[in-house]
């Protein structure tokens, strides 16, 4: 319990994953009561480094997995709505742009939403009124998504709303009309090197049928915007739940899209907060301490 504890302090202390090396001696009789540690490691992939050591990486959603696996030993919290246990965290609501905004204004808060391993909320309009400062959340812009983009999103998010900017960066796909208006803002800007880039990725994107059958032209139908692997992520439509959902709810929800955060709103869609797996771990460590 103690390593477990250790472990969830490094994740809720800034770190996004843990390497921990793996024992690999003979294990006598005595000491096959394996820790909390170990474990988790079981379910995680080993790479062997020089020296024969092995190692595992466990990442934030490891650990969540290996809590639901025991999840009754924390009764009552699975049951508790996330209002209730006040794990809602309001804060990283700031990390949002306006739907018609420029994309280039998300870029700060992109920047910080990789730190923080969420994404950044695109919202739209007034929930309740000039007094009410929250939005409605349309979307999201995911950094996950962008890293798997080639260098044709830079001119995207260099012309395009942040809304727009969604939409080209989802895994189907930019449509073309979209590229268009891309390269005509670049050439009102006199981006000349932007538009050849747009130009040479948005051509290897139209690759004759054979040419899709060799390697290279595999390779080259997704040049122009989104790679292969983008094409299995999560497109931007946001994972949300609302005020009333029980914790455990919330980690299946997250764990079954792949993300380490869902957004909450309430009935009207209006964007409240988020929970993501380092407030879940803050809570889970609280009742480990208290029980302690």
């Amino acid at each position: 319990m103690s390593n477990l504890l250790a472990t969830i302090g490094l994740i809720t202390g800034g770190a996004q994953d843990l390497i921990v090396p793996i024992q690999t001696k003979p294990i006598t009789k005595r000491k096959q009561t394996r820790n909390a540690v170990v474990s988790l490691t079981t379910t995680t992939t080993t790479t062997t480094h020089k020296n024969s050591r092995q190692f595992c990486w466990i990442t934030q959603e490891d650990i969540i997995r290996f809590l639901l696996d025991s999840i009754s030993v924390f009764s009552p919290l699975p049951s508790l709505s996330i209002s209730d246990l006040g794990v809602i965290n309001s804060t990283h609501a700031i990390l949002s742009v306006d739907y018609y905004s420029s994309a280039s204004s998300a870029v700060t808060a992109i920047s910080r939403a990789i730190s923080d391993n969420i994404s950044v909320a695109v919202v739209d309009g007034e929930c309740d009124g000039e007094e009410d400062p929250r939005a409605v959340l349309i979307g999201e812009i995911s950094p996950m998504t962008l890293a798997c983009c080639d260098e044709s999103a830079a001119a995207a998010v260099a012309t395009l709303s942040a809304g727009d900017l969604m939409t080209y960066i989802d895994g189907s796909g930019p449509p073309e009309s979209l590229v268009r208006v891309v390269r005509n803002r670049l050439e009102e800007k006199g981006l000349v090197g932007l538009i050849s880039l747009v130009d040479s990725l948005s051509g290897s994107s139209g690759s004759s049928s054979s040419d899709e059958e060799s390697p290279a032209g595999r390779t080259k139908s997704y040049g122009r915007s989104v790679s292969s692997a983008a094409r299995m992520a999560r497109k931007s439509v946001a994972i949300v739940c609302n005020r009333r959902s029980s914790l455990m709810a919330v980690m299946i929800q997250a764990i079954a899209h792949r993300v380490s955060y869902v957004w909450v709103v309430d009935e009207d869609g209006c964007l409240v907060g988020m929970v993501t797996f380092v407030d879940i771990l803050k809570l889970f460590r609280g009742f480990l301490d208290d029980q302690n």
